[in-house]
């Protein structure tokens, strides 16, 4: 279970999280109800528990054209985490932080939207919140500053970590520190992008 995953990664082996690995038709990202972590709640608060969400390309090379990462990748993996969202994870656990790639994978485009599934779900919050509040995204290698922009508007630029797709994608020698260097932030922006968010995530794991 994705829990005990947690557990022993951040309380046994010292790491900061766990990366969980999505296989486009697998459905077990939406069985991460909240009572599969019902049990032992003061040790998963305790962990201020971190995971990765990334999917995983498709074994059919023909589907993997469309089901992988060209565009059907990022709609998975997108409904995935919106079903996590909808099961009220994250009012159970409201230390647990979720970090997505590709610039949130086309859920930000959509949270306006999205956020008409509150009433529905009874969720505490407006799904939109916790992406302020309980998810971080990276790049993942697509190097756009309109991107950019759009993320740091919709969640801020506290809520973003600066990441490649090695070795899924490989930019242009130096590219990735170039699109970082040149792009329109201030001093403390750069900064909160390339590291020091990082930094702030980690610190908040209790070992």
């Amino acid at each position: 279970m994705l829990f005990e995953r947690l557990h022993r990664r951040v309380d046994e082996r010292s790491h900061c999280g766990v990366r969980h690995r999505h296989f486009p038709g697998d459905d077990d990202l939406a069985r991460w109800t909240v009572a599969d972590g019902d049990n032992d709640q003061a040790r998963r608060k305790r962990l201020g528990d971190r995971c990765q969400r990334r999917g995983t390309a498709p074994q059919n090379r023909l589907h993997a054209l469309l089901n992988g990462s060209r565009i059907g990748w990022h709609y998975d993996t997108g409904i995935q985490v919106l079903r996590l969202i909808l099961s009220g994870v994250f009012d159970h656990f409201p230390e647990l932080q979720l970090i997505i790639g590709h610039w949130g994978e086309m859920i930000l485009f959509y949270l306006n939207r999205i956020d008409d599934l509150c009433g529905p779900a009874k969720l505490a919050r407006r799904p939109s919140e916790y992406f302020r509040t309980n998810i971080m995204i990276t790049p993942s290698g697509v190097l756009s500053d309109r991107y950019l922009r759009w993320a740091a508007e919709v969640i801020g630029i506290d809520r973003i970590l600066f990441a490649s797709d090695y070795p899924f994608v490989s930019e242009e020698r130096g590219g990735a520190q170039r699109f970082l260097g040149s792009a329109d932030l201030t001093d403390t922006e750069r900064e909160a992008v390339a590291f020091r968010n990082w930094e702030t995530l980690c610190a908040g794991i209790r070992r």
